[in-house]
């Protein structure tokens, strides 16, 4: 199958055909999977059917999107990086991959003819690209990455909750000639990366994600008088995340590698509204 970009109207009305009927799908998915193998409520304890539920329509949520995209490719990254995940939880890759099979059978019963076919294409070429997925991925931050020490010393203040000691640690370091581009690249987005890693490999739990993460957009706001200083272009940039993301803080670093460069960027944070976003757009013009 080629993983050509290709949107159309007939992905479209796949990928909201899933989206509209996922809850009837996973329900009709798990019902499935359990029935074929009853032994999983053993191997998977008594919430072992409503976990693989809000599984189902993760995987569904994810499709849906790739069809809309016309990219297989992000699905393809979606079920890496779930088999990853669901592995470090004690969750066998074969049951992923069953999972998936089962899907690909519950979208032909639950949705209209008209939309099974991009789906089931998605599913199957995601499956046959399965057995090279891995099953762990290595550390973001490396010793032949620029400024790894400085990342890993950031790292373990924020692990320990050392909010304090890690924007010291930051601060002194632009002050000792480390560029704020540098601090964005290298340490900020690897440690952003690696933190993910941990929390995927469930070495870290949600909260201290989540804390890491706003430790970050706070310390980053303490080094915009750098950042604002540049000499401005003339150019004007409006940075957001659609309705629905949450996950902010890379369009802001995106932002802020825009003022850096002379641009005067206007941020609207996460999970705007699209006609928001054409209405700012608009505005700003």
């Amino acid at each position: 199958m080629s993983a050509s970009n290709v949107i159309n109207s007939s992905n479209q009305i796949a990928a909201d055909a899933i989206l509209q009927n996922k809850d009837r799908v996973a329900e009709a998915l798990v019902a499935k999977e359990f029935a074929l193998h009853p032994e999983l409520e053993q191997r998977y304890g008594a919430i072992g059917r409503e976990k693989s539920l809000q599984d189902a329509g993760y995987h569904l949520a994810y499709l849906a999107s790739a069809i809309s995209a016309g990219n297989p490719e992000l699905f393809v990254d979606y079920v890496s990086w779930a088999k990853v995940m669901l592995a470090q939880r004690n969750v066998l890759p074969e049951d992923l991959a069953f999972h998936l099979e089962r899907m690909g059978e519950a979208i032909q019963g639950e949705l209209p003819a008209d939309s099974v076919a991009p789906a089931v294409e998605i599913i199957n070429y995601a499956l046959q690209r399965f057995p090279d997925m891995p099953q762990e991925i290595p550390s973001f931050i490396e010793p032949e990455h620029p400024q790894a020490p400085l990342a890993h010393q950031y790292i373990e203040l924020l692990l320990r909750g050392d909010r304090q000691g890690a924007s010291t640690l930051i601060v002194n370091a632009v002050e000792q000639g480390i560029s704020v581009k540098d601090i964005y690249l290298y340490v900020f987005q690897r440690s952003q990366y690696e933190i993910g890693r941990l929390w995927q490999s469930n070495q870290i739990s949600v909260a201290k994600e989540h804390f890491c993460t706003a430790a970050t957009q706070l310390i980053m706001s303490q080094l915009y008088q750098h950042i604002f200083s540049t000499e401005k272009n003339g150019g004007t940039m409006v940075a957001t995340c659609v309705s629905g993301d949450l996950h902010e803080i890379g369009v802001r670093m995106v932002a802020d590698f825009f003022e850096m460069a002379g641009w005067d960027s206007y941020y609207l944070g996460a999970n705007t509204p699209s006609q928001n976003v054409v209405d700012t757009l608009v505005e700003m013009n």
